[in-house]
This record gives structure tokens, C-alpha cells and sequence, in this order.
């Protein structure tokens, strides 16, 4: 079972395998309302691979704090 402290900022970040950037796909649809459900909102709509696809996520519970993230190519 996955808890989350509600008072405490939390970043997850990581590769998901999922892209974000196909809204319609029924797996992004599923992470977004899993994710949800903790309060965590998706950071950015970038592409992080050469394909264009977006795979690697930042999520973030305060999102309104100073948080910010982007990407570094180095490939």
C-alpha cells in the first residue's frame, strides 16, 4: 500500500514509461487519475526523448512552491 504525508512536499520523478504527451492514451489517462488522487500535479509538457515522446516525469504535491524543472540534453 502506497501512503503519502498530505502536509509534506513531495517530488517523484523517474522514468514511467508512459508518455504524457498522448492525452488520449488510456494509460496516461490511468497515471493522471492515480496521481491525482495524491494531490501530485504533472510539471511540464516537454519532450525528454529524441523520438518526441515524454517518458520522463516530475510530479510534484506543491506545485506552487519553488519547484522548477526541465530537461538537459545530453545526448
Amino acid at each position: 500500500m502506497f501512503t503519502l504525508p498530505q502536509s509534506c512536499p513531495t517530488i517523484v520523478l523517474g522514468d514511467f514509461n508512459v508518455n504524457m504527451l498522448e492525452n488520449k492514451n488510456k494509460n496516461t489517462q490511468n497515471l493522471i487519475q492515480f496521481m491525482s488522487q495524491y494531490k501530485m500535479v504533472f510539471q511540464f509538457q516537454q519532450s525528454t526523448t529524441i523520438c518526441g515522446s515524454q517518458l520522463d516525469h516530475v510530479w510534484c504535491n506543491a506545485p506552487n512552491s519553488q519547484c522548477l524543472s526541465g530537461t538537459i540534453k545530453a545526448y
